[in-house]
């Protein structure tokens, strides 16, 4: 795993945050996905982890125990910017050596982090990822 930690960061294309990270080409995934989107981002093996810095306008946060990064991109727009990113991290016993009640203390730790940055919460599960028209298109194919 490289020593610098995967720099991600907001308002970039898939080829920006590719090139920001040339030491992680080997973790990089892309995925099409049938309605005109493809996750970008990388995906590490297990117990092998990775360190990330987010990078945002008004500052920047690390993690560590990064499993992946996922993001949005929109192929049918050229050089769109990457959005929607879905960071998973895990912290446990078999791959850090913690206790759940450490790994539980260290979460909760970086969501006041975020919060003490002017972070909010945004919890959305009404909309669906496929219309249900787009659901048959899907299926039927």
């Amino acid at each position: 795993m490289p020593d610098k930690p995967l720099e991600i960061a907001l308002n970039v294309t898939a080829e920006e945050l590719y090139n920001a990270n040339p030491d992680y080409k080997a973790f990089q995934e892309g995925d099409a996905q049938p309605m005109g989107v493809t996750f970008q981002g990388y995906d590490f093996p297990r117990f092998q982890e990775s360190k990330m810095v987010f990078k945002y306008p008004n500052g920047e946060f690390l993690i560590d125990g990064v499993m992946s990064v996922i993001a949005y991109d929109n192929i049918k727009t050229p050089n769109s910017l990457l959005t929607d990113y879905n960071i998973t991290f895990i912290y446990n016993k078999n791959s850090d050596g913690i206790t759940d009640e450490d790994a539980y203390k260290k979460t909760m730790n970086l969501f006041k982090e975020l919060k003490d940055k002017g972070w909010v919460y945004n919890k959305d599960i009404g909309s669906p990822r496929l219309s249900k028209e787009d659901s048959f298109t899907f299926t039927l194919a």
